[in-house]
């Protein structure tokens, strides 16, 4: 749930679409809370439907993480360093530790990836 005042000023750091992506509602999501950051709660077959996946690549100030790559025809899946796991048989994980001040760092456990992200402008 995001505080009232991030719905009122339309800005959330990060987006994280529902296992039943619907294209029509993550893209109007995204064009109004315009987020930083998604994280694809995605089992390989599961989930992440391709026209989300394509959306998702078209929008370039968007960093995309997945939980699983995923198998379904047509999604392309963004980089292996992004992704917690490449098959069914591992449970590795994404992480998100967020600060006070707005900042946060997104790690994936399967290969100690992570990128930090500075506090947003006000």
């Amino acid at each position: 749930m995001l505080p009232q005042s991030s719905v009122e000023r339309g800005v959330a750091s990060v987006f994280v679409p529902g296992l039943r992506y619907n294209l029509f509602l993550c893209s109007r999501a995204f064009a109004a809370f315009k987020p930083r950051v998604a994280i694809l709660n995605n089992g390989a077959t599961k989930g992440g439907a391709a026209g989300v996946f394509a959306m998702l690549h078209g929008l370039s100030a968007v960093d995309t993480w997945q939980l699983h790559r995923s198998q379904n025809p047509e999604a392309v899946n963004f980089a292996e360093e992004r992704i917690a796991n490449l098959d069914e048989t591992t449970g590795h994980w994404i992480m998100l530790s967020a600060n006070t001040d707005g900042s946060f760092r997104m790690t994936n456990g399967r290969t100690g990836a992570s990128k930090n992200y500075p506090k947003p402008p006000r």
